[in-house]
């Protein structure tokens, strides 16, 4: 039997202020035209709360772009549903914050892009984002509402690390989520550019390791690695089809935000209920479990832990989301995670 999805992300816009090179987001974004009314999203948090759902997460794109967010926050709080917003902060003000408050919103989590303006205007494109950022983080606070700062690392910031965790702290947040490069849509097309060398990661884990210590009670410190670096894949959102369904702004099912990068039929929640679709439809079946898995992954111990890695991953570096993730060490087109220690100083690629 095919446990319920524990949680949905819905992707409400591709629409963002920012053009982060690092973005996961797809390449070829969506028009405005083409996004999910408000009122199938409404559906969708009732079908969600029917499940069981236990989270649902907003994001985008920017989320705050989309006009009729507070109502679906709003929607999912009537239901009991744990929500979380998953922002850039660009525009979130007292005003907003204040909304966000009498939503139920029970989280929200802003990222940044570096320890001061400049570096937010260098990998986001946007010349007030770390002002707009730093309003956002102190509307948030002053509301009460839980808060995460996120700050994904790259070869053009990574140096900034004791300069970010040292911020974070004197804004009074109570989690920091330090995230190297995922490399997906935006992120992949760059990744030359952006990914550290070894001796920067080295010594980024250092610092995170003796900071976890020293600030224990008082800023949660969450350190997300990249796998291109660590010989072993991490497990695709917990497994493909097991945990996780997202839905992106077109209204297609997904098991993670990457996949409709992959050659298959993924079908959308206006033709049938999130079930149906992720208990039938071939997409989700497509990797799901252990029998699909190629060698060496089937006969891996870690094969239920890993999952044989991202299929988005194995699809974008070998053409075959079907393979082993290149990221394990055991793949034997490991060598396709090439050598990044001396890709320094390429130029950056960025959205239009």
């Amino acid at each position: 039997m095919i446990a319920p999805p524990q949680a949905i992300l819905l992707e409400l816009t591709y629409r963002c202020p920012l053009q982060c090179p690092y973005c996961s987001n797809p390449t070829q974004l969506l028009k405005k035209s083409d996004e999910l009314p408000a009122s199938d999203w409404m559906r969708v948090i009732q079908e969600a709360a029917q499940i069981p759902i236990q989270q649902l997460h907003f994001s985008g794109g920017e989320p705050l772009l989309y006009p009729e967010l507070i109502s679906l926050l709003q929607k999912a709080s009537e239901h009991g549903i744990y929500s979380n917003l998953i922002t850039s902060g660009i525009q979130l003000n007292q005003a907003m914050a204040k909304d966000l408050k009498k939503s139920g919103v029970k989280h929200v989590q802003i990222s940044i892009q570096g320890p001061s303006a400049d570096y937010n205007l260098l990998l986001s494109g946007y010349k007030k984002a770390f002002e707009h950022k730093e309003q956002a983080v102190a509307a948030l606070l002053s509301e009460n509402i839980a808060l995460t700062v996120n700050w994904v690392m790259c070869q053009q910031n990574i140096a900034e690390l004791p300069q970010v965790i040292e911020l974070v702290r004197q804004w009074g947040a109570h989690r920091l989520e330090l995230a190297m490069t995922q490399y997906h849509g935006w992120a992949f097309l760059n990744r030359h550019a952006l990914h550290p060398t070894i001796e920067q990661i080295e010594h980024a884990e250092s610092i995170i390791n003796k900071a976890q210590i020293a600030l224990r009670g008082k800023l949660v410190i969450d350190y997300v690695p990249s796998d291109y670096t660590i010989g072993f894949p991490k497990p695709c959102m917990g497994g493909w089809g097991k945990k996780l369904m997202v839905i992106n702004p077109a209204g297609y099912a997904l098991p993670c935000h990457s996949a409709k990068s992959l050659p298959l039929d993924f079908e959308r929640i206006t033709d049938k209920s999130l079930m149906d679709i992720w208990i039938n439809s071939s997409a989700f079946n497509q990797y799901r479990g252990t029998d699909w898995m190629p060698s060496p992954c089937n006969t891996c111990p870690k094969k239920t832990q890993d999952w044989a890695g991202c299929r988005c991953q194995s699809f974008a570096l070998t053409g075959d989301a079907g393979l082993t993730d290149p990221a394990c060490q055991y793949s034997p087109h490991h060598t396709l995670i090439e050598d990044k220690t001396k890709s320094t100083g390429l130029r950056l690629i960025f959205r239009k």
